[in-house]
């Protein structure tokens, strides 16, 4: 705690200093401005002063454009904290169950401890022994039909994928943790998803350029050309025939396996690169979220035609769907108000489904 409030002090200190010099620049601006502006009211200026006039106003427009920026966070953290006349009940009950949910102290060992780093380590201690294990040995089959329990399970046995930066795509078996396939592809992989039959796994990464490869031997199938920067995220449609990618040039767009020429549809989104995609269990809506503020709902139905925009504060760390498709959640990483949002899906009438 020391560490950051001398941290924050320096910080202070430098912001204090660096505000000062930016007020002094620009008063030296709006003063040769003045200057150059009466001198313009008798003459013509010649061609240093006009460039100086350009000069003097591009260093205040460029103050201008800081300080409304400066407003701007220092609103939104306001707003973070406070909340306005819409969303003042809203912050009061957050403000309220987590003055009710924090530990201020807690009854160790007879007496009274209210330092955060003691309860903090207590209570993962009291947790991590709550549900450690009985027994540091798993019990192990071992008979003369291992090998045929292996081979009649192979095939519905649950496996995980793992992406990284050094080009790999690793396949693991999550009961033993053993590595099953390894695919090294030439620029490192952001995301990789196998498809719902089993055959195909959509690689997408560092390259403009993503690829559907062979799950057996990792050989590539095709391409997928048409963004215009690195992508970050695919999805597959339950049928296997469709799928999405997300990408850096603010777009998401819908794929067919069957003709990969031309994209089904491109989702442009607000602000940002595309970081999270989902298809629904049914297929019938296809979820797509930008790095911060906006999370977008399409109709697959409807060609994505029709869209639902989700929009809050917040910077967002993934969204999900529940199995049943009736709850949509949504991951919030901010450092007031760290959160996992729900949305239930509201059933009016049949074809207005949206989430709520």
């Amino acid at each position: 705690m020391k560490k950051f409030e001398s941290i924050r002090s320096r910080l202070k200190v430098w912001r204090d200093d660096m505000l000062k010099k930016e007020g002094e620049l620009e008063a030296i601006a709006r003063k040769e401005l003045e200057d150059l502006e009466k001198v313009l009211e008798v003459r013509d200026l010649v061609e240093e002063e006009e460039w100086a006039l350009l000069e003097n106003m591009k260093i205040v427009s460029d103050v201008e454009d800081k300080k409304t920026k400066d407003l701007k966070q220092r609103s939104r953290v306001k707003w973070a904290k406070d909340g306005d006349e819409n969303s003042k009940f809203f912050h009061s009950m957050i403000n309220c169950r987590k003055a009710c949910n924090s530990i201020n102290g807690l009854n160790i060992n007879g007496s009274w401890c209210s330092k955060p780093t003691i309860i903090k380590k207590k209570v993962f201690e009291f947790f991590r022994e709550r549900f450690k294990e009985d027994s540091r040995d798993r019990p192990k089959l071992s008979c003369d039909f291992l090998i045929l329990i292996t081979e009649l399970f192979c095939s519905g046995a649950m496996h995980f994928m793992a992406s990284n930066n050094d080009g790999g795509v690793r396949e693991y078996d999550t009961e033993r943790f053993q590595l099953m396939n390894h695919f090294c592809f030439p620029w490192p992989v952001n995301h990789s998803l196998l498809s719902p039959d089993r055959k195909f796994i959509t690689v997408v990464g560092d390259h403009l350029d993503g690829l559907i490869v062979d799950s057996s031997n990792g050989k590539t199938v095709a391409s997928i050309e048409g963004h215009l920067d690195y992508s970050f995220a695919s999805a597959w449609h339950p049928d296997g025939r469709l799928f999405a990618t997300g990408n850096q040039d603010k777009t998401c767009r819908v794929w067919d396996l069957r003709n990969l020429s031309n994209p089904v549809s491109v989702l442009k989104v607000n602000m940002g690169a595309v970081r999270s995609v989902r298809f629904s269990s049914n297929g019938q809506f296809l979820v797509v979220a930008e790095p911060a503020d906006f999370v977008h709902i399409y109709d697959t139905k409807l060609n994505c035609e029709k869209r639902q925009e989700i929009d809050f504060f917040g910077e967002i760390s993934g969204v999900s769907l529940s199995s049943d498709d009736e709850t949509l959640y949504i991951g919030v990483w901010d450092r007031t108000y760290a959160s996992l949002l729900q949305y239930n899906k509201r059933h009016k009438y049949g074809y207005l489904d949206s989430f709520v």
